[in-house]
């Protein structure tokens, strides 16, 4: 399977994906916000980590969702800037 056709499946596979390295401290930060918001309570198949790192095609992975982010601006790649902004805490309801 060719990797953006792997991506493009894990993403059609959850309503949220963390495409995720162990070593990077924003992506910690980020995955440490996502589970405040339980996301697998409901559903176990809401959400999703998946560590890249390990993988050969680790570096495509990276060079496929920059261009999907850069060239066709969709929604579900996101850049985070600011974590302060994320650490709200969660509705109630989620």
């Amino acid at each position: 399977m060719r990797t953006a056709d792997f991506i493009e499946a894990k993403l059609k596979q959850r309503p949220v994906l963390l495409i995720s390295k162990e070593g990077c401290p924003v992506c910690k930060a980020i995955e440490g916000i996502l589970s405040n918001y339980k996301l697998n309570s409901k559903r176990p198949d809401n959400y999703e980590v998946l560590y890249i790192e390990s993988r050969k095609d680790c570096g495509v992975i990276e060079t496929y969702l920059w261009h999907k982010l850069i060239y066709r601006n969709r929604q579900g790649v996101v850049r985070v800037k600011n974590l302060e902004t994320l650490q709200a805490p969660p509705p109630k309801d989620a």
